[in-house]
């Protein structure tokens, strides 16, 4: 019987220190999210990620990002002023970036530009509270976690076409009353694996919600479902995520980055026709470093899969995924970005 494993994370939406420098001016009027504050923690409870990286290594904590709010609404000189890490840093700068524009400061009457400061709190199994809080309770599955890993067990179907072996991730928010909204893949296997997975959350009974003190908050979940991969108890993933390391092409993503750049070709009828965006590559590394399998989960055009599906093949033996000091078989996802520049055409790699 394949073992189905899951491990719990997320991500507190209390984004109660937010501020901006206040104007002392009685004519003056702070800089403000569209809709307010409450869409403020919308957007960041809908678009916030908490990277792979940071949760297998055991990172959580507090990221306090700062940036310039211009007299046109856009966003300009983003920094991080308290850092945990470069997982979570560029994923707050990342969510600061794709943010709408704000409606600017005014005084006396006139657009002006302001600075904002933003905390954003990551946390793994718990929470760490701002002070002053109250203790937060974490959302649970009715039953608790063993009912969860059942529920898991029991209602898990897998794709009729099974030919990968894996675990992915998908997120979602347990809401005030306990309501599950806004389920997204941030590991994908493949569509009918994501469309499997995307079913079996939204055939969840409601959640018992996070709170603070003795308000419900909403809360933000990452969770793994595995398909597949027989070398790993629940236990083991639930418990000693530390002692995982992810498989990665030797010299990191900079080596890897350097040689898409150095075997890339830019199809000549993709360039004509104007073809480009980002293809998906789903590459399945085995025990020895080998790479086992290759699946494109997504691309813009035949020819630039092609393209992608051609590098990925030249590539040397990778550095194998270890848990507790023993190589093992996973995955790992490449998403290759295509665009034409006026000048020299080049590509980029961005790692998820």
């Amino acid at each position: 019987m394949k073992t189905i494993i899951t491990s719990l994370i997320f991500i507190l939406l209390g984004f109660s220190a937010l501020s901006a420098q206040i104007d002392s001016t009685a004519n003056y009027k702070e800089a403000q999210f569209p809709g307010g504050e409450s869409k403020l923690n919308m957007f960041i409870r809908n678009n916030l990620v908490y990277p792979i990286k940071a949760h297998e290594a055991g990172i959580q904590g507090k990221v306090v990002a700062s940036f310039t709010i211009r007299e046109d609404g856009k966003i300009e000189n983003i920094t991080i002023e308290e850092s945990i890490g470069k997982p979570c840093d560029d994923e707050v700068i990342n969510l600061i970036r794709r943010m709408p524009e704000w409606e600017p400061a005014q005084r006396n009457g006139k657009n002006i530009a302001s600075p904002f400061r933003l905390p954003v709190n990551f946390g793994i199994g718990k929470i760490v509270p701002e002070n002053g809080l109250a203790a937060l309770s974490n959302p649970q599955f009715p039953g608790g976690e063993q009912a969860l890993l059942d529920f898991i067990q029991t209602n898990l179907r897998y794709p009729a076409k099974s030919d990968v072996k894996g675990i992915a991730w998908t997120s979602f928010t347990i809401t005030e009353k306990g309501e599950i909204k806004d389920i997204k893949i941030i590991k994908s296997l493949g569509k009918d694996y994501d469309k499997e997975v995307k079913r079996l959350i939204k055939s969840m009974p409601n959640w018992i919600p996070a709170k603070w003190g003795k308000q419900n908050a909403a809360a933000f979940y990452e969770l793994p479902i595995n398909f597949g991969v027989e070398d790993i108890t629940a236990t083991e993933l639930l418990t000693d995520t530390t002692n995982y390391t992810p498989p990665h092409f030797f010299g990191g993503e900079k080596a890897m980055n350097e040689f898409i750049i150095k075997n890339m070709r830019y199809p000549l009828e993709a360039l004509k026709r104007d073809e480009q965006g980002v293809v998906k590559i789903l590459l399945t590394i085995a025990e020895d470093g080998n790479i086992e399998n290759i699946k494109v989960l997504e691309g813009p055009s035949r020819l630039l899969i092609a393209e992608a599906v051609r590098v990925t093949k030249l590539m040397p033996k990778w550095i194998p995924a270890t848990r507790n000091g023993e190589n093992v078989t996973d995955t790992y996802t490449i998403p290759i970005s295509f665009k034409i520049q006026s000048g020299p055409v080049t590509t980029r790699i961005i790692r998820h």
